[in-house]
Parts: structure tokens; sequence; C-alpha cells
């Protein structure tokens, strides 16, 4: 397993699987599931939606099953391509650009499907809104304008180092010149 980061202690926990629906499922059961549903604490519709804000963790890139679903996807196996994933040239370099390519398509049709897509549905199920702010950070987890598709509110951040044209104060008060 592998846990999310960089984040504080008490948002630090295990990272649950973004390419399987399954995975979504059981993250969504475990915490919104036990707060909206039985003698949860939001019950009876105190809870109006959720938001997934940043992505403070990294980019799977296995998931049970990958290797059949690529192949069906792309009608060629992927097993025989993975030296390309390390960097080393299979068959020739066209062959080895077009299948980076199907690899990362793959990817992020399983992210937008079954994590933003999966996300989208059981809050739908549960009459709760979904706002997705995941836009970029250390990395960009998917196709923005493929994955908003799902949201009932896209919303993005961005974070602009400072620079030696840096007008403001480091409180980001208005300075006059």
């Amino acid at each position: 397993g592998q846990k999310n980061g960089p984040a504080p202690p008490e948002a630090t926990g295990w990272e649950a699987t973004k390419l399987h629906p399954s995975g979504i499922r059981a993250n969504f059961d475990g915490y919104v599931g036990r707060l909206i549903k039985g003698d949860g604490a939001l019950k009876d519709g105190l809870l109006q939606g959720v938001l997934l804000d940043s992505w403070e963790c990294k980019t799977q890139t296995w998931t049970t099953d990958l290797d059949k679903i690529f192949d069906n996807q792309w009608s060629y196996a992927l097993r025989s391509r993975l030296p390309a994933l390390f960097g080393y040239v299979v068959d020739n370099p066209e062959n080895t650009a077009r299948f980076l390519r199907d690899w990362r398509v793959t990817l992020n049709d399983l992210l937008v499907e079954n994590f933003f897509g999966e996300i989208k549905k059981l809050a739908d199920e549960n009459g709760l809104t979904v706002s997705f702010e995941t836009a970029s950070g250390d990395v960009f987890p998917g196709d923005i304008l493929e994955y908003y598709k799902h949201a009932d509110v896209p919303m993005c951040e961005f974070w602009q180092p400072r620079s030696d044209s840096f007008v403001g104060s480091i409180e980001f008060k208005p300075v006059r010149p």
C-alpha cells in the first residue's frame, strides 16, 4: 500500500485504489457513508455535498486486471511492453511511443470513470453534490477536462512561486509603488 502525502499527520492515511471502482466504493462507504447513514452524525440530509480538495498523493499505475483491461482496449498485449515504462525501447521507437501514449490514455480513462465517475455516482445515489479541486499541484492526476465532467462544482487552484517580479507584501496586501 501507499500513504498519501504531502499532508499533515491528521490527514495522512492509506490510499484507496483509484483505478478500480471497488476502491472508491469502500472509501466512500467507510467514510461518507458512516456519516450519512444509520446513526451517522450527518444523517437526514445534514450533509449537502462532498469536496475533493487538492491531490495530496501520487499517481497510481496499476490495479486489478489492468493487463486485461489494456489488452481489450488496445487489442495488443501490455505485459510484453512493460520494459518501455522503464525507458527501454520495445520493438522500435514508434511502437514504444504508441504504447506509452496508449498506457497513459488507459490510466486516464480508468481514473476518470472509476474514481471521479464513481464518486459522482455514489454522491448522486445519496443526494449529495460533488465539487472537485484536483487540478494541479505536484502532479496532474489525469485530464482535467475529462474528469471535471463528473463535478457539479468544478474548482481549481494554482500556486505561483514568489519571484523578483512579485508585487505586494508577504501578507498579500496591496503595496503602492
